[in-house]
């Protein structure tokens, strides 16, 4: 179970491509602001891929992971459970932010779960976005973050919902909300 009153913000990074890299390069360097003003130490406690995950606390180490490049981090990682992932998320000290930057419906699939435990979900999985409107409904009425893009690569999402909460109305979204088809249809 999470425990909001300690400062500790624990980090479990599941995708290391280009997105998963960039943060682990921004890990090393920041720390986050509390509600007391007090910086906070943002630890990476877990990162997955596919195929591999390491745990701050595994084999012994009670150490939280060094952010490091995926190279450096697939050394000494174990195979990929994400049953044990999930319970390192559920037991996590402070408080926990599971970040998906894979295209995977694996992840997706376990944003519940995260939820339930009082963890926060931070995503850019399309994938995790799609299904029955309740799973949606369920997902963000937690401490559940997304942004995807869109229309070549511009974040629309929260600008839309921002126009919504301060009185807009939209009454109408027009475009091609996919580069490969705005080519496609250039070139008929």
């Amino acid at each position: 179970m999470q425990d909001d009153e300690s400062p500790d913000i624990r980090v479990f990074l599941a995708g290391v491509g280009g997105v998963g890299e960039a943060l682990l390069s921004q890990l090393s360097t920041r720390k986050a602001p509390t509600r007391s003003g007090e910086p906070a130490e943002i630890r990476l406690e877990g990162v997955a891929t596919s195929r591999w995950m390491r745990i701050g606390g595994d084999n012994g180490n009670p150490e939280a992971l060094v952010p490091a490049p995926r190279s450096a981090l697939a050394k000494g990682a174990s195979a990929l459970s994400l049953e044990h992932w999930s319970q390192r998320v559920e037991r996590c000290p402070g408080h926990a932010i599971v970040v998906d930057a894979t295209a995977s419906t694996a992840i997706p699939a376990l944003y519940e779960r995260f939820l339930a435990s009082g963890a926060s979900v931070v995503t850019a999985n399309k994938l995790g976005l799609t299904g029955p409107m309740a799973s949606f409904t369920r997902l963000v009425s937690g401490r559940f973050y997304y942004e995807t893009t869109a229309g070549a690569g511009l974040p629309v999402i929260e600008t839309l919902r921002a126009l919504v909460a301060t009185g807009d109305r939209l009454e109408r979204l027009e475009g091609v909300f996919s580069g490969t088809l705005a080519f496609l249809f250039h070139q008929l």
